[in-house]
């Protein structure tokens, strides 16, 4: 699971001609969106469904020198990585994971280090319709003091009462609006979750919700060293954890 600091995460619309191919179109399209050319970067897709006469697309992009390092490591112990994800789509599946009743909007606030991270997610109970991710935003510690802190905590309060905090949920929530905010504990959530006994921190949330992909828990399936051509998902195949 790597952090949004080393990865590029962004919307972007295309026509609705494209839908049909649209991981052919991103190949071509791929370099107009982003500063660095297709074979400097890995890269997966969310697709957003209709937005007026187009479709949008969430890019997921990693440039390959930011993940040089670690498959250098890990091959040299014959370890071959299935999947590298962001933690935007590693912590939504967390939730989605723990909160299987989750209907509606929800937003998780947290951060790491000097960064803090917002991510929306919309939900239906059960399986039969896929989440959605609503947006994904990382915001340096230097730059969350200002007005941009604000706006996005009061756009969270606006668009959902359901609110799950992570890391330095609190220290986020008093900086940007400078009054206590309610949120649900996303460490406690696995415990209650597995049954009790798992005792996850804030720095191992990310990791966990990668993880859930290998049992084919995750409901937002994006792996950005997917082979070409591969199969996208296997939403419905019988789940490990379960």
């Amino acid at each position: 699971c790597v952090p949004k600091d080393q990865a590029i995460v962004q919307t972007f619309s295309l026509p609705q001609a494209a839908e049909a191919n649209l991981e052919q179109v991103l190949e071509y399209e791929i370099e107009r969106q982003l500063p660095l050319s297709r074979d400097e970067i890995y890269f997966d897709y969310l697709p957003m469904g209709k937005r007026g006469d187009k479709i949008g697309v969430y890019l997921f992009a990693i440039p390959k020198k930011h993940l040089a390092g670690v498959l250098d490591v890990l091959g040299s112990f014959g370890i071959v990585p299935s999947g590298v994800e962001t933690t935007a789509t590693a912590l939504a599946n967390y939730l989605l994971f723990c909160k299987k009743d989750l209907a509606g909007s929800a937003v998780i606030v947290g951060g790491h280090a000097d960064d803090h991270e917002i991510i929306g997610v919309r939900a239906t109970a059960g399986w039969t319709q896929a989440p959605e991710l609503l947006f994904s935003h990382r915001v340096p510690d230097a730059e969350w003091a200002e007005v941009i802190g604000k706006e996005l905590i009061a756009e969270c309060l606006h668009q959902t009462p359901k609110l799950y905090g992570w890391g330095d949920a609190e220290r986020v929530f008093h900086s940007a609006d400078g009054e206590k905010v309610e949120c649900e504990d996303l460490c406690i959530l696995a415990d209650e979750r597995l049954g009790g006994g798992a005792h996850l921190s804030a720095a191992t949330l990310p990791a966990f919700g990668a993880a859930l992909r290998g049992v084919r828990e995750a409901r937002f399936e994006t792996n950005v060293l997917r082979p070409a051509g591969a199969d996208r998902g296997a939403r419905n195949s019988l789940s490990l954890m379960n």
